[in-house]
């Protein structure tokens, strides 16, 4: 089968002319009444979902045109029988789809590339994207932590230590260890 998408569409449908012998049918891509008589468009109870008939001359078997139409523009299958109807592209066009891939991957790659780079450069100068009001509100509250932490730390490597006080250290296997210093009169319990 050598015929391409717009090929098929010119020569590989028959349109169905309503007629009183026709059965009524429904469109197998959408559900909806395909027009088979002329009845369906007599009268006021017409039924707005009418949708005009094609048979595919290949299989036989009749949808409505434009679910056809813009199923086929994804597909290359009969919807019913899943028969192919035309190729999914010919050789030239493949090659030229490949080539116009593998530029699209290359281009890609180059961003996610530039974007790392953008996102991991030591040159904070350079940067590009600014912290969000938020950002900037944590930033300030985990700063302030530090800072804390630094001042604690600071006041207990200040605290002399006695080289010749006592260290009672505790074992117990259900509560961990416990540690108790000594210092002169001074009593600490460290858990």
């Amino acid at each position: 089968m050598s015929a391409s998408y717009e090929e098929f569409l010119e020569s590989g449908l028959q349109r169905i002319q309503p007629g009183e012998n026709n059965n009524p049918q429904d469109c197998p891509v959408c559900g909806c009444p395909l027009l088979m008589r002329i009845s369906q468009l007599v009268g006021s109870g017409r039924d707005p979902r009418l949708h005009a008939a094609v048979r595919i001359k290949t299989c036989g078997h009749i949808h409505g045109l434009a679910c056809l139409d813009e199923y086929l523009s994804t597909h290359h299958r009969c919807p019913t029988c899943n028969n192919e109807l035309f190729p999914p592209w010919n050789k030239q066009d493949s090659s030229d789809e490949k080539m116009q891939e593998d530029g699209e991957e290359e281009e890609k790659e180059e961003e996610q590339v530039r974007f790392l780079d953008e996102v991991f450069s030591d040159d904070e100068d350079d940067e590009d994207w600014e912290l969000s009001s938020e950002e900037e509100d944590d930033d300030e509250e985990y700063e302030e932590y530090e800072e804390d932490e630094d001042e604690d730390m600071e006041e207990y490597e200040e605290e002399e230590v006695d080289e010749d006080e006592e260290m009672d250290v505790d074992m117990d296997a259900n509560q961990g260890s416990h540690v108790h210093v000594i210092r002169g009169e001074d009593d600490m319990d460290i858990d």
